[in-house]
């Protein structure tokens, strides 16, 4: 089967906050099959928002506030 993965570069809240609805949308009908959420935040506010999202999603951290690459699936 082939999957679907929408990749987003994320770093503001208020723009996660518009996407995110739209892309639980596109999960739960299973247009897209998995979220890769690269996380390019520059404030711990929007570092914690990003953490609050619900769902399976990948999250990837290339450097930054605090901690190296990470990879995380769901929680």
């Amino acid at each position: 089967m082939k999957k679907n993965i929408l990749i987003t570069f994320a770093g503001r809240k208020d723009r996660m906050k518009l996407l995110e609805k739209h892309v639980s949308s596109l999960l739960s009908k299973n247009i897209i099959h998995e979220w890769h959420v690269w996380d390019f935040t520059r404030n711990i506010d929007d570092k914690d928002y990003l953490s609050k999202i619900p769902g399976e999603i990948k999250y990837i951290r290339p450097g930054g506030i605090e901690e190296p690459l990470i990879d995380v699936l769901g929680r």
